[in-house]
């Protein structure tokens, strides 16, 4: 098949540090080259794979600090993509991917395509009043098809054809049963979502060690706020270390080495790749029950799962408290594990990604999907 993957400007495929979503894209690429398929990729200019490559931006915005609200940009990069797929009027699918709200520009010329179209969503759908300029340009642009990225996410009735979850090249991520360190690992953007409030709180209470590895979102104002007023000064905490960019090497090596990676969410993850990303190292997790959560870790075999609130329960879980108070029973739990319990709980980890979340099982689901639609055209 000829493959055009169109994603965003902000990130380079891969990403360098920080960047999920691209880092699936760049896996997915990679692995449908290796299957035989052409594939295009439309990103910004610094980035790599062994297909095609079109760019009309050389490099990703953030480098440039551009804000994730500054539309013409996008306006101009989908412009470019889709003005280039219709040229070339040979690809048997175009793949988008849906991670910012400008992203929805992309879903406006699929509608104007002639080629078979899927998006996957790498953000979740809001459909509370506030968005609902976004509802109404999904329900009119209907044509396309949609993948969800976990059965939580399908929030509006668009025409999803399937749910495939995000899978690693578990080839690429070191396993480790028995860790020499025993620091609790909080990763992310550091946004009011993502919770690292309850994490430094949490190591704090517990006097624990914190590794905290966290970019800054300095291209949102309301964000970069959060940081300088809620979290910045907490850092300077002795039990605290921190990191703002690191490479995937040095990212595997944090996560081989924690007892446990936190997961303390405020909103509802579509996926949240990190987390499978920790367990294939056999670092099990604790989460809030909140958004895919629960399709991802397995409760008391590769973590623990949290009900966020005495009103937000959306399971019977093995910790009974709630909220901060839970977060602090699950890791003080796993502290005081015996040896063989945790080593145990690490080989499920581990084989729990290589069963539900390779990478050679996300390519092939996407392959059989697109020969669907194509077949149904």
């Amino acid at each position: 098949m000829k493959i055009a993957q169109v994603a965003n400007i902000w990130q380079s495929i891969p990403p360098k540090g920080y960047g999920g979503t691209e880092r699936v894209i760049y896996d997915l690429c990679q692995g449908l080259t290796k299957r035989g398929h052409q594939v295009t990729l439309f990103a910004s200019g610094d980035s790599k794979i062994d297909g095609k490559l079109f760019s009309i931006f050389k490099k990703k915005l953030l480098d440039k600090n551009i804000s994730w609200s500054h539309y013409l940009n996008s306006l101009l990069h989908f412009t470019y993509a889709y003005e280039q797929i219709k040229k070339a009027g040979d690809f048997d699918i175009v793949h988008g991917h849906y991670s910012l709200a400008s992203d929805l520009i992309s879903l406006s010329f699929a509608q104007l395509n002639d080629v078979p179209t899927l998006f996957t969503a790498h953000y979740p759908f809001v459909i509370d009043q506030k968005y609902d300029d976004r509802k109404k340009l999904f329900e009119y642009c209907n044509r396309a098809n949609f993948v969800s990225i976990s059965n939580k996410q399908r929030t509006l009735p668009l025409k999803y054809i399937s749910t495939i979850y995000h899978g690693i090249d578990i080839k690429q991520s070191p396993f480790n049963d028995c860790p020499v360190d025993n620091y609790i690992l909080w990763l992310g953007r550091i946004v009011p979502e993502k919770g690292l409030e309850d994490a430094l709180n949490l190591a704090v209470q517990l006097k624990k060690k914190l590794m905290v590895v966290g970019r800054i979102d300095k291209e949102n104002e309301s964000n970069y706020q959060y940081f300088e007023t809620k979290i910045k000064n907490q850092l300077n905490n002795p039990l605290v270390t921190s990191l703002e960019t690191i490479d995937t090497e040095k990212r595997n090596e944090l996560m081989l080495q924690s007892k446990c990676f936190l997961f303390p969410i405020k909103w509802e993850e579509p996926f949240g790749l990190v987390m499978i990303e920790a367990m294939a190292c056999g670092t099990p997790v604790v989460a809030f029950a909140r958004g895919s959560v629960p399709e991802i870790v397995k409760d008391g075999e590769t973590g623990f799962i949290v009900n966020s609130s005495d009103q937000d329960v959306r399971g019977d879980f093995i910790i009974k408290k709630t909220g901060f108070e839970g977060l602090k029973e699950a890791v003080e739990k796993i502290y005081n594990m015996s040896d063989g319990q945790y080593k145990q709980m690490r080989i499920n980890c581990r084989k729990h990604v290589e069963l539900n979340f390779s990478l050679d099982k996300m390519v092939g689901e996407y392959e059989n999907i697109y020969k669907k639609i194509i077949a149904n055209k």
